[in-house]
């Protein structure tokens, strides 16, 4: 077994649109946190899914919907600890696109 730290959503700024950002494709990741910042000057929504192979369309993976205020940085603690397995993706959307993102954890294969 082989453990990988790394940055599985390297910094970025997120789309409008929902968006894979990340997708296992590995025996399994654990995600160990995720860093959202707003710095413009008006409020931003921002969702972030977790998507499994397990889930259907009746059972949405939505994780956390989050109104960002101006210059809000948030941890995702919502998030933070879960573990994926192949296949499982994570999804984020915004009312803007201005929010910067960092998903930092660990890959296991």
């Amino acid at each position: 077994m082989t453990v990988q730290v790394k940055d599985l959503v390297p910094t970025k700024i997120l789309e409008p649109a929902p968006i894979v950002q990340y997708e296992c494709k590995v025996a399994s990741a654990i995600i160990d946190k995720i860093t959202i910042f707003n710095p413009s000057a008006a409020s931003v929504v921002v969702e972030i899914t977790l998507n499994t192979v397990a889930d259907s369309l009746l059972l949405p993976g939505v994780l956390m919907k989050k109104t960002l205020q101006p210059g809000e940085p948030y941890t995702c603690p919502e998030i933070s600890g879960h573990g994926m397995v192949t296949g499982d993706q994570i999804t984020t959307g915004t009312s803007a696109q201005v929010v910067i993102m960092r998903v930092s954890g660990r890959e296991i294969s």
